[in-house]
């Protein structure tokens, strides 16, 4: 691996994370609001962000996340959030 290549795979990884927390911050207010919908897309400046309600109760709600960036380096994560605080207790992949 080159050193090009290497930062280049660090700033993708970097710009994904990025996109996950802003889904997690969206998905948070929304909660917050009583306005969740069971599946929604964002489009941001360094790529998409989506998210479907896998589950949910009285206490929790669990949360398919897919993040892409301009580039097609994609992430899914799996998010179970408590309604009444919107705490992430647990990360799964």
């Amino acid at each position: 691996m080159t050193k090009s290549s290497f930062y280049q795979e660090v700033e993708q990884k970097n710009r994904l994370q990025h996109l996950l927390e802003n889904a997690v911050v969206h998905v948070k207010k929304e909660i917050k609001e009583h306005n969740k919908s069971p599946s929604a897309s964002l489009v941001l400046e360094t790529g998409t962000v989506s998210y479907e309600v896998v589950s949910e109760d009285e206490q929790m709600i669990i949360l398919k996340i897919k993040c892409q960036t301009l580039q097609g380096r994609a992430l899914t994560e799996t998010a179970y959030i408590q309604k009444k605080d919107q705490h992430i207790v647990k990360w799964t992949d």
